[in-house]
């Protein structure tokens, strides 16, 4: 067999250094040894230079060299890192513009009681776990415990910059999955869709401090179907992702939806073939197990029973519009245009089963849990 056929250890390991001129040493011997169009050298200079191998043609290896460059992990975070301070710096903008001081709505109530009792030193961590309406907001009081402890007083613009920073990190984390499993075409689409859906400031809700539990029950949820729906059983990312899911039940009372989207990505996975049985069952024993404790968690306001909906019609109407983002017009519409893309890929991923699975069963398992939480609010 012809040298230039074959790449050696050393040839790929010069290849996957992005082919700089001095890793050309480590082939010198083979260079003189087989002179001519054919040697390993001339082969792995063409390789890496896009041309072809004893063409002469050196083709555009810098053009590779970057598009390698841009792949590797450093571009990853840097990229991920730019979608966060992009959507924080959007943020601060808002705040700083309309923000204010003082605490908002039933911040007064919700924290003030809290504040006094850390201040007397009868704060118990059933506080901390208390309902607040139908929502446990543990790490919600935690980060304000923390602001309060640092900042040495109440300011609901420090609380809004910190949910600013989580806020940011939820859009960072989505277009860094999206590189890592998807590529980096999917990763930078992901990149300009979060900087798009993460930054603007749609609603007032950022200049609430006090909501930063709407941000925690996010990111935990994204955390549990990415890592506990992604990884095989037992694994550390799988405990890792399951520990998220449970933290998610202290945020918000749509916490426990992340439970039932991990089971649907179980599903989904033993139904296209990237789970065996076993794997499965384990899946949807954790799902189970979780969705059974933020059960026995939930809380009722009976005075919030008149704002549910009572009838079918209620429900539909209410869901539709949940599902086009609370948009005013034509809500089936708008609806039927931002789910779209999610049935495509669900179709898709139960066609062509193992391309790129785990991009597939995150992408649906988002899906169905975005799907869950309209289905709570309406």
């Amino acid at each position: 067999m012809a040298h230039g056929s074959v790449r050696t250890a050393a040839q790929e390991r010069v290849l996957r250094r992005g082919a700089p001129l001095s890793a050309f040493r480590e082939l010198a011997v083979t260079d003189r040894e087989n002179p001519g169009a054919g040697s390993p050298a001339d082969s792995l200079r063409a390789s890496a230079e896009g041309g072809q191998p004893g063409s002469g043609e050196p083709g555009s290896g810098s053009a590779a060299r970057l598009r390698r460059s841009l792949s590797s992990p450093a571009w990853l975070h840097a990229w991920a890192l730019a979608v966060w301070l992009v959507i924080l710096g959007a943020r601060l903008i808002h705040i700083g513009s309309f923000g204010t001081a003082m605490p908002i709505t039933d911040a007064w109530s919700a924290e003030g009681e809290l504040y006094l009792k850390a201040d007397r030193g009868t704060l118990s961590w059933q506080d901390l776990v208390a309902p607040h309406n139908e929502h446990r907001v543990a790490f919600t009081r935690l980060l304000d415990l923390a602001l309060l402890a640092g900042n040495g007083q109440w300011d609901n613009r420090l609380q809004c910059v910190a949910g600013a920073a989580l806020h940011a990190a939820i859009g960072a984390l989505l277009s860094w999955v999206a590189w890592r499993l998807g590529g980096r075409r999917i990763g930078l689409t992901a990149a300009g869709l979060a900087v798009v859906v993460f930054a603007l400031p749609y609603s007032m809700n950022d200049l609430y401090g006090f909501n930063s539990q709407y941000d925690f029950v996010v990111f935990f949820g994204i955390l549990t179907i990415a890592l506990a729906g992604l990884s095989r059983p037992l694994r550390p990312a799988w405990w890792a992702g399951l520990l998220a899911g449970f933290c998610g039940l202290f945020t918000a009372g749509s916490g426990v939806l992340a439970a039932a989207a991990l089971g649907a990505v179980a599903l989904l996975g033993w139904a296209t073939g990237t789970w065996r049985a076993r794997e499965t069952v384990i899946h949807l024993a954790a799902s189970v197990l979780m969705l059974g404790v933020g059960i026995a968690l939930t809380v009722t306001v009976p005075g919030h029973a008149v704002l549910r909906a009572h009838t079918a019609g209620e429900f539909l109407r209410s869901f539709v519009k949940a599902a086009a983002l609370m948009h005013p017009h034509m809500s089936a519409v708008v609806a039927v245009v931002i789910w779209l893309p999610l049935l495509l890929v669900l179709r898709e991923r139960l066609r062509r089963g193992a391309e790129r699975p785990g991009l597939g069963l995150l992408v649906v398992g988002l899906g169905v849990w975005l799907a869950l939480q309209a289905a709570a609010v309406s």
